[in-house]
């Protein structure tokens, strides 16, 4: 299995936040596709409900996973222009402080 890396921002969940999804994946999120070009395989975002038991909050309102081949793919992409470009896009659409790491696949298993 070729070890994939994933740049995986997460929004940590707070009452009153504002997390504009509209904005993100019609603006940030098609931005930041362009500027990472072909080094970036694959994109999901997934919204936070419930920590897991009912009637809890998430740890994350928003999460977003951008998958690349790997880190010295990921760092060609990564620019300082493109880091440039997000961070000073991240007042549009929230006033959370996002939370980001770099992660590598250790095992995957599909049955969708």
């Amino acid at each position: 299995m070729r070890k994939l890396v994933i740049f995986q921002i997460m929004y940590p969940y707070g009452e009153d936040r504002r997390f504009d999804i509209e904005y993100y994946l019609k603006s940030h999120l098609v931005n930041a596709k362009k500027l990472l070009g072909k080094a970036c395989l694959k994109v999901e975002v997934t919204r936070g409900f419930k920590e897991f038991y009912q009637d809890t909050t998430p740890f994350f309102a928003f999460s977003a996973r951008l998958v690349f081949e790997n880190e010295e793919t990921f760092f060609k992409a990564y620019t300082e222009d493109v880091d440039t470009f997000l961070m000073e896009d991240i007042p549009r659409f929230t006033d959370i402080a996002p939370v980001w790491q770099l992660e590598e696949i250790v095992y995957q298993e599909t049955s969708i």
